[in-house]
């Protein structure tokens, strides 16, 4: 457990490094709309429109009142504060379930564009399912499947703002000291955006 906690420390530590390196908080609001495959298992279901809000990027300074609940170990305390954080938010359009609020958000330039990594716990991500219903289920689902789990939106974008993105569910990530995102594991297919743009 003391293991574990501290591996939370050293990943709140570079994300804050991260925060602070990459400017993080001069980025503008954006909205991108897109077009998800939606299905589990690999298996294609149907295609349902998709829009992420992102109002802002994560701060330094938010990230390190973050950092003081990993240090103790107090994953849930961690969970609970961040779920307070608003960067911005994932809607499926004309389907079931509220919009999923995203909690950090990171940007790292490419050669081509920009990658933008949207953050928040681990929950189910694929419309057809209804998730969430209410915010006492997403408490619920913490403790089915344990805290340390992240669902991440990934944007993979041109100069144009165009591009597509994928959702991982039951991810683990690490953030390191230069500013790179690192997603190391997920457990499930990640669902496809394709068509994105910026609106």
């Amino acid at each position: 457990m003391r293991r574990f906690g501290i591996f939370l420390l050293a990943i709140a530590f570079g994300i804050t490094l991260a925060a602070v390196a990459a400017g993080q908080e001069t980025a503008e609001k954006a909205i991108y709309r897109g077009r998800l495959f939606t299905g589990s298992g690999g298996v294609t279901q149907g295609v349902v429109n998709v829009r992420i809000t992102i109002d802002r990027l994560s701060t330094a300074e938010e990230l390190t009142e973050l950092m003081k609940y990993l240090a103790t170990g107090d994953s849930n305390g961690f969970f609970d504060r961040a779920a307070t954080i608003k960067v911005g938010t994932l809607q499926y359009l004309g389907a079931s379930g509220l919009p999923i609020g995203l909690n950090l958000a990171f940007e790292k330039k490419t050669e081509k564009g920009k990658q933008i990594f949207l953050v928040t716990e681990n929950q189910p991500a694929d419309p057809t399912s209804g998730w969430p219903k209410s915010g006492s289920e997403a408490v619920g689902f913490r403790h089915v499947y344990g805290a340390g789990l992240y669902l991440v939106v990934a944007l993979d974008l041109n100069e144009k703002n165009q591009g597509e993105g994928r959702i991982y569910q039951k991810a683990r990530v690490k953030f390191s000291t230069g500013g790179e995102f690192e997603l190391v594991s997920y457990s499930s297919t990640p669902l496809l955006i394709v068509n994105l743009r910026l609106q």
